[in-house]
């Protein structure tokens, strides 16, 4: 694929893995809806075009589940949990 700028084909992606939303206007081919942007999920499926995502979405006062497929080119992996775990390794190190 040219011009393909995705990380997730690079590493392999398990499901319960933690992903990023970026939309790539350039790409419009299985496209989330703008909401989704910027949004972080966990992977429930995977396919060959594409990554099935949990996402927690607020609506009213409840937060629903939603489940999209979303394409690889709108993907990154999430760096959320590395930075959590860096810093309880630090505090640990810390405190001993």
């Amino acid at each position: 694929i040219t011009g393909f700028k995705s990380n997730i084909l690079l590493n392999k992606v398990r499901i319960g893995d933690l992903v990023d939303i970026k939309i790539d206007s350039s790409f419009q081919n299985i496209m989330p809806f703008k909401f989704y942007h910027g949004k972080t999920g966990k992977v429930f499926s995977l396919n060959s075009k594409s990554l099935g995502i949990l996402i927690e979405k607020i609506v009213g006062n409840k937060k629903v589940l939603k489940k999209i497929n979303i394409g690889l080119e709108h993907l990154r992996l999430s760096k959320s949990k590395s930075f959590f775990n860096e810093k309880i390794r630090s505090k640990n190190s810390y405190r001993q």
